[in-house]
Protein backbone atom coordinates (compact mmCIF):
# COMPACT_ATOMS: atom_id res chain seq x y z
CA UNK A 1 0.00 0.00 0.00
CA UNK A 2 1.34 3.42 -0.98
CA UNK A 3 0.16 6.96 -0.22
CA UNK A 4 1.47 9.57 -2.63
CA UNK A 5 1.48 13.31 -3.23
CA UNK A 6 3.28 16.01 -5.17
CA UNK A 7 4.92 19.10 -3.68
CA UNK A 8 4.17 22.17 -5.80
CA UNK A 9 6.70 24.53 -4.21
CA UNK A 10 9.83 24.00 -2.18
CA UNK A 11 10.24 25.49 1.30
CA UNK A 12 13.42 26.72 2.95
CA UNK A 13 14.84 24.38 5.57
CA UNK A 14 13.80 26.84 8.30
CA UNK A 15 10.21 27.08 7.05
CA UNK A 16 10.10 23.33 6.51
CA UNK A 17 11.23 22.59 10.04
CA UNK A 18 8.72 25.05 11.50
CA UNK A 19 5.88 23.54 9.48
CA UNK A 20 6.83 20.02 10.53
CA UNK A 21 7.20 20.94 14.21
CA UNK A 22 4.00 23.01 14.51
CA UNK A 23 1.49 21.55 12.06
CA UNK A 24 2.37 18.29 10.33
CA UNK A 25 4.00 16.36 13.21
CA UNK A 26 3.98 18.81 16.13
CA UNK A 27 6.87 18.60 18.55
CA UNK A 28 4.45 18.71 21.49
CA UNK A 29 2.97 15.41 20.24
CA UNK A 30 6.36 13.66 20.39
CA UNK A 31 5.36 11.54 23.41
CA UNK A 32 2.34 10.13 21.60
CA UNK A 33 4.49 9.17 18.63
CA UNK A 34 6.95 7.41 20.92
CA UNK A 35 4.01 5.53 22.42
CA UNK A 36 2.87 4.56 18.93
CA UNK A 37 6.38 3.31 18.30
CA UNK A 38 6.19 1.13 21.39
CA UNK A 39 2.85 -0.22 20.20
CA UNK A 40 4.47 -1.01 16.86
CA UNK A 41 7.18 -2.95 18.70
CA UNK A 42 4.63 -4.83 20.77
CA UNK A 43 6.05 -3.32 23.97
CA UNK A 44 3.90 -1.95 26.75
CA UNK A 45 5.09 0.93 28.91
CA UNK A 46 4.99 0.20 32.64
CA UNK A 47 4.56 -3.53 32.19
CA UNK A 48 7.54 -4.26 34.41
CA UNK A 49 8.78 -6.87 31.93
CA UNK A 50 12.51 -6.69 31.19
CA UNK A 51 13.36 -6.71 27.48
CA UNK A 52 16.55 -8.30 26.20
CA UNK A 53 18.46 -5.88 23.92
CA UNK A 54 18.72 -8.72 21.39
CA UNK A 55 14.93 -9.13 21.28
CA UNK A 56 13.95 -8.80 17.60
CA UNK A 57 11.42 -6.14 18.53
CA UNK A 58 14.23 -3.81 19.59
CA UNK A 59 15.36 -3.51 15.97
CA UNK A 60 12.03 -1.76 15.26
CA UNK A 61 12.86 0.97 17.77
CA UNK A 62 11.13 4.27 16.93
CA UNK A 63 13.14 7.46 17.13
CA UNK A 64 13.13 10.93 15.61
CA UNK A 65 16.36 12.02 13.97
CA UNK A 66 16.92 15.81 14.01
CA UNK A 67 15.87 17.50 10.78
CA UNK A 68 18.87 19.82 10.70
CA UNK A 69 21.20 16.84 11.15
CA UNK A 70 19.47 15.07 8.25
CA UNK A 71 20.13 18.14 6.11
CA UNK A 72 23.81 18.11 7.04
CA UNK A 73 24.17 14.45 6.07
CA UNK A 74 22.24 14.74 2.80
CA UNK A 75 24.30 17.80 1.83
CA UNK A 76 27.45 15.80 2.59
CA UNK A 77 26.23 12.87 0.49
CA UNK A 78 24.99 14.72 -2.61
CA UNK A 79 28.44 15.46 -4.13
CA UNK A 80 28.96 11.68 -4.35
CA UNK A 81 25.80 11.27 -6.46
CA UNK A 82 26.12 11.33 -10.24
CA UNK A 83 24.19 14.26 -11.69
CA UNK A 84 20.90 12.74 -12.85
CA UNK A 85 17.96 14.69 -14.26
CA UNK A 86 16.11 13.87 -11.05
CA UNK A 87 17.04 12.38 -7.67
CA UNK A 88 15.36 9.46 -5.94
CA UNK A 89 15.77 9.32 -2.14
CA UNK A 90 14.60 6.60 0.24
CA UNK A 91 14.10 6.78 4.00
CA UNK A 92 14.32 3.21 5.29
CA UNK A 93 12.13 2.65 8.33
CA UNK A 94 10.34 5.95 7.82
CA UNK A 95 8.11 5.65 10.88
CA UNK A 96 5.56 8.46 11.04
CA UNK A 97 6.95 9.90 7.82
CA UNK A 98 8.75 12.80 9.44
CA UNK A 99 12.05 12.70 7.53
CA UNK A 100 10.42 11.75 4.24
CA UNK A 101 7.84 14.52 4.49
CA UNK A 102 10.43 17.11 5.48
CA UNK A 103 12.76 16.12 2.65
CA UNK A 104 9.91 16.26 0.14
CA UNK A 105 8.95 19.75 1.31
CA UNK A 106 12.48 21.16 1.18
CA UNK A 107 14.24 19.39 -1.71
CA UNK A 108 13.98 19.47 -5.47
CA UNK A 109 12.93 21.94 -8.14
CA UNK A 110 10.99 21.80 -11.43
CA UNK A 111 14.38 21.66 -13.17
CA UNK A 112 15.68 18.80 -10.98
CA UNK A 113 12.70 17.16 -9.29
CA UNK A 114 13.11 14.71 -6.43
CA UNK A 115 11.18 11.55 -5.70
CA UNK A 116 11.20 10.85 -1.96
CA UNK A 117 10.15 7.41 -0.73
CA UNK A 118 9.46 6.37 2.83
CA UNK A 119 9.30 2.64 3.59
CA UNK A 120 7.78 1.54 6.90
CA UNK A 121 7.03 -2.02 8.01
CA UNK A 122 4.65 -1.12 10.86
CA UNK A 123 0.99 -0.52 9.88
CA UNK A 124 0.60 1.60 13.02
CA UNK A 125 3.39 4.01 12.09
CA UNK A 126 2.46 4.00 8.39
CA UNK A 127 -1.05 5.10 9.39
CA UNK A 128 0.47 7.99 11.37
CA UNK A 129 2.54 8.94 8.31
CA UNK A 130 -0.54 9.01 6.08
CA UNK A 131 -2.32 11.21 8.60
CA UNK A 132 0.67 13.58 8.58
CA UNK A 133 0.58 13.70 4.79
CA UNK A 134 -3.13 14.53 4.94
CA UNK A 135 -2.33 17.49 7.19
CA UNK A 136 0.22 18.71 4.66
CA UNK A 137 -2.36 18.39 1.88
CA UNK A 138 -5.05 20.15 3.92
CA UNK A 139 -2.67 23.08 4.36
CA UNK A 140 -1.96 23.26 0.63
CA UNK A 141 1.66 22.16 1.01
CA UNK A 142 1.05 18.97 -0.99
CA UNK A 143 -1.39 18.05 -3.75
CA UNK A 144 -2.62 14.85 -5.37
CA UNK A 145 0.17 13.04 -7.17
CA UNK A 146 0.14 13.25 -10.95
CA UNK A 147 2.40 10.92 -12.94
CA UNK A 148 4.54 12.16 -15.79
CA UNK A 149 4.09 13.79 -18.22
CA UNK A 150 2.56 17.02 -17.03
CA UNK A 151 3.95 16.90 -13.49
CA UNK A 152 5.97 20.08 -12.90
CA UNK A 153 6.27 19.63 -9.12
CA UNK A 154 9.46 20.16 -7.16
CA UNK A 155 9.12 16.76 -5.52
CA UNK A 156 6.92 13.68 -5.41
CA UNK A 157 6.40 11.80 -2.15
CA UNK A 158 5.57 8.12 -1.77
CA UNK A 159 4.89 6.47 1.59
CA UNK A 160 5.09 2.69 1.23
CA UNK A 161 3.80 0.16 3.77
CA UNK A 162 5.67 -3.11 4.16
CA UNK A 163 9.09 -4.63 4.64
CA UNK A 164 12.04 -3.26 2.70
CA UNK A 165 12.35 -6.57 0.84
CA UNK A 166 8.90 -5.96 -0.65
CA UNK A 167 9.99 -2.71 -2.29
CA UNK A 168 13.10 -3.73 -4.22
CA UNK A 169 11.73 -1.98 -7.30
CA UNK A 170 11.96 1.28 -5.36
CA UNK A 171 15.55 0.60 -4.26
CA UNK A 172 16.44 -0.23 -7.88
CA UNK A 173 16.12 3.46 -8.82
CA UNK A 174 17.64 4.97 -5.66
CA UNK A 175 20.33 7.63 -5.76
CA UNK A 176 20.37 8.38 -2.00
CA UNK A 177 19.21 6.13 0.85
CA UNK A 178 18.99 7.26 4.47
CA UNK A 179 18.79 4.77 7.33
CA UNK A 180 18.48 5.76 10.99
CA UNK A 181 20.47 2.65 11.86
CA UNK A 182 21.54 3.47 15.41
CA UNK A 183 19.65 0.44 16.82
CA UNK A 184 20.55 -2.02 14.05
CA UNK A 185 22.36 -5.26 14.80
CA UNK A 186 26.11 -5.26 14.11
CA UNK A 187 28.97 -7.68 13.62
CA UNK A 188 31.02 -5.75 16.13
CA UNK A 189 33.63 -2.99 15.91
CA UNK A 190 36.06 -2.69 13.01
CA UNK A 191 39.34 -1.05 14.01
CA UNK A 192 40.18 -0.53 10.34
CA UNK A 193 36.98 1.40 9.72
CA UNK A 194 36.74 2.91 13.18
CA UNK A 195 33.07 1.98 13.34
CA UNK A 196 30.56 -0.64 14.33
CA UNK A 197 29.72 -2.67 11.23
CA UNK A 198 26.15 -3.49 10.22
CA UNK A 199 25.44 -7.19 9.70
CA UNK A 200 24.48 -9.06 6.57
CA UNK A 201 20.72 -8.49 6.92
CA UNK A 202 21.02 -4.85 5.89
CA UNK A 203 24.50 -4.61 4.35
CA UNK A 204 23.56 -7.44 2.00
CA UNK A 205 19.97 -6.40 1.33
CA UNK A 206 20.94 -2.85 0.38
CA UNK A 207 23.80 -4.07 -1.79
CA UNK A 208 21.52 -6.50 -3.62
CA UNK A 209 18.72 -3.95 -4.05
CA UNK A 210 20.45 -0.65 -4.84
CA UNK A 211 22.07 0.22 -8.17
CA UNK A 212 25.83 0.51 -8.49
CA UNK A 213 26.97 4.00 -7.54
CA UNK A 214 24.08 4.65 -5.16
CA UNK A 215 24.86 6.52 -1.94
CA UNK A 216 23.68 5.25 1.44
CA UNK A 217 23.75 7.27 4.67
CA UNK A 218 23.71 5.35 7.96
CA UNK A 219 23.94 6.50 11.57
CA UNK A 220 26.29 5.19 14.27
CA UNK A 221 27.02 2.03 12.25
CA UNK A 222 28.76 1.57 8.91
CA UNK A 223 27.83 -0.83 6.13
CA UNK A 224 30.04 -3.86 5.62
CA UNK A 225 32.57 -3.31 2.78
CA UNK A 226 32.42 -7.05 2.03
CA UNK A 227 29.16 -6.26 0.19
CA UNK A 228 30.67 -3.56 -1.99
CA UNK A 229 30.17 -0.57 0.29
CA UNK A 230 32.94 2.01 0.11
CA UNK A 231 32.99 4.32 3.13
CA UNK A 232 33.76 7.74 1.65
CA UNK A 233 32.90 10.22 4.41
CA UNK A 234 31.59 10.64 7.93
CA UNK A 235 30.29 13.48 10.08
CA UNK A 236 29.38 13.93 13.72
CA UNK A 237 25.93 15.50 14.02
CA UNK A 238 23.50 16.52 16.72
CA UNK A 239 21.09 13.85 17.99
CA UNK A 240 19.58 14.43 21.40
CA UNK A 241 18.16 10.90 21.58
CA UNK A 242 21.62 9.32 21.86
CA UNK A 243 23.83 12.28 22.87
CA UNK A 244 25.05 12.79 19.32
CA UNK A 245 25.43 10.57 16.25
CA UNK A 246 27.98 9.87 13.55
CA UNK A 247 26.69 9.75 10.00
CA UNK A 248 28.49 7.46 7.54
CA UNK A 249 28.39 8.05 3.78
CA UNK A 250 28.86 4.99 1.55
CA UNK A 251 28.98 4.48 -2.21
CA UNK A 252 28.13 1.10 -3.69
CA UNK A 253 31.04 -0.17 -5.79
CA UNK A 254 29.87 -3.65 -6.60
CA UNK A 255 32.07 -5.95 -8.69
CA UNK A 256 30.43 -7.64 -11.67
CA UNK A 257 31.07 -11.18 -12.89
CA UNK A 258 33.99 -9.91 -15.00
CA UNK A 259 35.76 -8.43 -11.99
CA UNK A 260 34.96 -4.85 -12.98
CA UNK A 261 33.49 -2.16 -10.75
Amino acid sequence: MTASASIPRVLSSEDGQELMDTVILPSNDYGNRIEAGRDAQGLQAGSGVAVNPQDARMFLTYGEFPLHSLDELIDLALPYVANPHSISMIDVGSGCGRLALYSALTRGSPQQPWNVHGIEISPILHHEAVQALNRAMNGGHAVDYQPQPGNNSCCNLFLHAGAAQEWKQVFATAHVVFAYSTAWETNGFSEEMGAMVIGREWSGLLSESCPNGSVVITTDRALDPAYGWQLVDRLNVDNREVMGSTGYIHVLKRWDEMGRK
